[in-house]
């Protein structure tokens, strides 16, 4: 069913249901040609979307306008969050929900480090940041899309797109306490942070504000052999103390024909200090502090989320660093004292340019233009580079008849850049999606693109951190030595090529029940990565990263980053996601005239995901000279940690009248790696973390006593509940000082208790 097309659908079930079986529909109608149908209701702590008692709905009508907050995309979404789903989490802020799907959401095809697409209501936003103003009362549905939805935004398609959709009207001020600790204890976090959420359809404003603490935790807290044995353990850290403050907020105003426009600030600063040992001069201590202020002014401004649509966007930020080595070395450690600095301004438009008896024809398109600076004190480094890209995607339904082949698209995007310093740089990429039958999509994709080294990495001056520890495989010893990080003026730009082959079924339309599997190819030449590690097939081919004195001992570990000639990785992803609602439990009348109601009779929802990652190859030629190595069988450049080639992720969650339960389990598959006489061997592991919840709102003697706690949520979580953590053995069957259990995980076993109070 193309856009602008009517559905009629007879149902006789709550709001939840109705969602459910709205995501059926979008098997065979572009999500964008749902109707809105929200039904709004009033809970307890302000205006939500569904937070009325049970309903029984009749015949509805779907017709050809949009869903509420729905994505500019074709492309349908892989996973829909409702109110009880982000409820059952037990999760304060966007940013710890992000966390917590973050297997999820990744991809396989992003950049180093690059975050998936955030959407506010279907429109963009300046950065996550605007983003995490809003606490997770304030959201109605999240909706998680794969990357090929991002082409209709102005961007590649190796970013998946989360939706955040907001509630209609809300008036909220949440005040929440976290306190975090190991359970063998020896450090504890402390974190308070409050906001006032205002949203009145387009018009919103927030303020947040947030202060965090925690405690060092040094080698005399744990069972540990030192490390350095001529150190004493109070002053080496396992974990360092740090402090955070923040301050944010946003105003969203209503513009004419529905466009809206944001303004958005955040100020913050954070502050590290991290124990290295005593000084070999005088015995003091010796320490690394570090202090960061982070600034981020951004504007949005977006048309009316129709057909045809466009948004402009501006970001300034600016994030002064120090890095200061404190105490007696016996030789000169400069402070390091940095500026970064970066401006932008982009604009995208997505339009419909013709319709076929397929459906539409759409081109988005996007530019923009970018200033960086990057400022060093210490070694009088001032450096700047000047961007200009345009970008363009063409979405074409294939035409088929859909009655015998079923129904698909095809996407063609490029993006051309230009930096001042590098040149002209070129991104191409072809998309496929295909549905032959009912309930199955097939996709494919390939890009080819090529990626720019950051100012960062460029001249980032020299950090020296001496008298750290760490694990020579060459010599299969545990050394302590002095680390050197900073910029390379020498790396080149790195290309790189992916493609992704994806099945997704959805066997019954009845039942949320969801497998997809994905295959993703990729191949670089000049990776950009950081030879962290001291191996032995690292040095076997010539790479001075280490500085050896002629005993063989290790004075200087180089971790600046370096272009890899070549290298290639294969990945299948498979998992599988099913979901029920919960019936709700029929709200009770108030208990007198006029008093507040406290039930809502919200639906209850359950949800179990299994994912399996496998790595089938993952292999590199650092030069072009030497080579290759295969980090699945014993190799390894960046990580003293073994590779494996199994992940698997189990998560279940349940929330109903009031109570919520996640529960998730990771397991790593056993793996090794060589050095340059032994093996050492690690262990599978099994990482459990569970967490519960309670919302004091359902408990009617409990508030009837104590009022305070009407409107407050308890939750208590419990980290690596099993308290496993990785077991390496050598050949003889010892484990290396460097691999000592509470080195690898000081915390092991933690717990949290939350407190959250909302007004």
């Amino acid at each position: 069913m193309s856009r602008g097309q009517t559905s009629r659908l007879p149902v006789h079930c709550d709001w939840i249901k109705l969602c459910l079986l709205s995501s059926s529909v979008s098997l065979t109608a572009p999500l964008l040609s749902l109707a809105d149908t929200e039904i709004r209701g009033r809970g307890a702590s302000g205006a939500s979307d569904i937070t009325s008692e049970e309903r029984v709905l009749e015949e509805i009508v779907v017709d050809g306008t949009y869903l509420k907050g729905s994505s500019l995309s074709e492309y349908e979404p892989e996973l829909v969050l409702t109110e009880s789903d982000i409820a059952a989490y037990g999760v304060s802020s966007i940013a710890e929900l992000l966390s917590i799907i973050q297997v999820e959401t990744s991809s396989g095809k992003q950049r180093r480090n690059e975050p998936p697409v955030v959407l506010i209501n279907g429109r963009r936003v300046s950065g996550f940041r605007e983003l995490d103003n809003y606490p997770v009362e304030s959201l109605a549905r999240v909706e998680v899309l794969p990357e090929e939805a991002s082409l209709a935004y102005g961007f590649t398609a190796n970013q998946r797109v989360i939706n955040f959709v907001l509630k209609s009207e809300l008036q909220i001020i949440p005040i929440n306490t976290r306190t975090q600790a190991p359970a063998g204890g020896g450090t504890l976090s402390n974190t308070i942070d409050g906001s006032r959420v205002f949203i009145d359809g387009n018009n919103r404003s927030t303020v947040k504000v947030k202060l965090s603490e925690s405690s060092q935790l040094t080698e005399r807290e744990r069972d540990i052999t030192p490390l350095a044995p001529d150190q004493s353990r109070d002053a080496r850290s396992l974990l360092p103390a740090s402090e955070q403050f923040e301050l944010s907020g946003l105003k969203t105003k209503a513009l004419p024909d529905e466009a809206i426009g944001t303004l958005s600030a955040r100020f913050e600063q954070n502050e590290s200090d991290f124990l290295t040992g005593s000084s070999p001069i005088d015995g003091t201590q010796l320490s690394q502090f570090s202090r960061s202020e982070t600034f981020d002014l951004g504007v949005t401004i977006n048309s009316k989320l129709a057909a045809n649509t466009w948004s402009i966007l501006g970001r300034y930020s600016q994030t002064d660093r120090d890095v200061e080595n404190r105490g007696v070395f016996g030789f000169v450690i400069p402070l390091v004292s940095t500026k970064t600095q970066e401006t932008t301004l982009d604009a995208n438009a997505n339009i419909a340019l013709f319709q076929t008896s397929n459906g539409p024809v759409t081109l988005s398109g996007a530019g923009g233009v970018a200033r960086e600076t990057f400022e060093s004190s210490t070694e009088d480094i001032s450096i700047s580079r000047d961007t200009a890209y345009i970008q363009g995607a063409l979405s074409y339904p294939l035409p088929v008849k859909e009655e015998r082949w079923g129904r698909g698209t095809l996407s063609i995007d490029g993006r051309l850049s230009d930096l001042s310093d590098l040149g002209g740089l070129s991104d191409f990429g072809v998309t496929a999606s295909w549905l032959p039958i009912e309930g199955v999509t097939l996709t494919y994709s390939w890009a080819t693109e090529d990626i720019a080294p950051t100012l960062q990495e460029f001249a980032l001056p020299q950090t020296l951190s001496p008298n750290r520890s760490f694990f020579d495989l060459t010599t299969s010893q545990t050394v302590t030595a002095t680390i050197v990080d900073g910029g390379n003026s020498d790396l080149q730009v790195a290309a790189r090529d992916i493609s992704k082959l994806g099945v997704i079924w959805k066997p019954w339309d009845e039942r949320d029940l969801t497998v997809s599997t994905k295959y993703i190819v990729s191949k670089a030449n000049y990776e950009i990565r950081s030879y962290s590690v001291p191996a032995p097939g690292l040095e076997a081919i010539g790479l001075n990263q280490v500085i050896r004195n002629p005993s063989g001992e290790i004075t200087l570990l180089d971790r600046t980053p370096a272009n890899i000639f070549e290298s290639e990785s294969e990945t299948l992803r498979t998992s599988l996601s099913w979901s029920s609602p919960i019936k709700p439990t029929r709200a009770k009348a108030p208990p007198r005239p006029g008093a507040k109601r406290r039930k809502s009779g919200r639906p209850g929802s359950r949800r179990l995901s299994l994912i399996h990652r496998w790595e089938l190859a993952n292999e590199l030629r650092p030069i072009a000279s030497g080579g290759s190595l295969d980090l699945l069988d014993g190799d390894t450049i960046d990580s003293i940690l073994a590779r494996p080639r199994h992940l698997v992720d189990l998560t279940y969650y349940q929330w109903n009248n009031g109570w919520g339960f996640y529960g998730s389990a990771q397991y790593r598959s056993a793996s090794a790696l060589t050095t340059a006489t032994d093996e050492l061997e690690f262990s599978d592991t099994l990482r459990v973390i569970l967490s519960a919840s309670y919302e004091f709102n359902y408990a009617d003697q409990i508030v009837d006593r104590f009022a305070l706690l009407e409107e407050t949520r308890l939750t208590i979580g419990i980290a690596n509940a099993l308290d496993n953590i990785v077991s390496v053995k050598d050949g003889l069957g010892r484990t290396p000082l460097a691999y000592q259990r509470d080195v690898l995980d000081p915390v092991g076993l933690g717990w949290r208790v939350e407190l959250r109070k909302r007004f």
